[in-house]
């Protein structure tokens, strides 16, 4: 009897710990000036620091993952400081154009003895992922 008391007992306490943590997450305050700020400041320094390792990575001097660590570091910073569904649609439409564009020149750079093909299927997978999410934001914003 005693255990069905305690069993009752850690499931009301489950349950009740759930529904707290449900509310603290639906709790969505405004981020304050000062933490926008440093989010856009964090962005644009990602955004210029990525322009520098594709062109460190274009004349060879970095590997292509180190180039696009950095730049899926600088989408995470733009969704997280997307305003709506809208932006976020638009930061994952620049991502895949950017994406695309990077698969091409690699390409050409294969064909031109530049780059090695495990950098072109690694660019390639990489801009399939891109389509992927860009397709899940829509179907995320077309179901609300």
């Amino acid at each position: 009897m005693l255990n069905k008391k305690i069993l009752a007992s850690v499931a009301v306490l489950s349950i009740l710990g759930g529904a707290a943590v449900w509310c603290v997450a639906q709790e969505q305050p405004a981020a304050d000036a000062g933490l926008q700020e440093l989010m856009a400041r964090r962005v644009k320094v990602l955004r210029d620091l990525s322009e520098r390792l594709e062109l460190a990575y274009k004349q060879g001097g970095i590997a292509l993952d180190d180039y696009l660590d950095k730049k899926n570091e600088l989408l995470d910073a733009e969704l997280e400081l997307a305003a709506n569904g809208t932006d976020r649609t638009e930061i994952r439409r620049r991502f895949l154009a950017s994406m695309d564009q990077l698969e091409r020149m690699i390409e050409l750079g294969v064909d031109a003895g530049k780059f090695v093909e495990a950098d072109l299927l690694t660019a390639t997978a990489v801009r399939l992922e891109a389509e992927i999410e860009l397709r899940r934001e829509r179907d995320t914003k077309a179901t609300k």
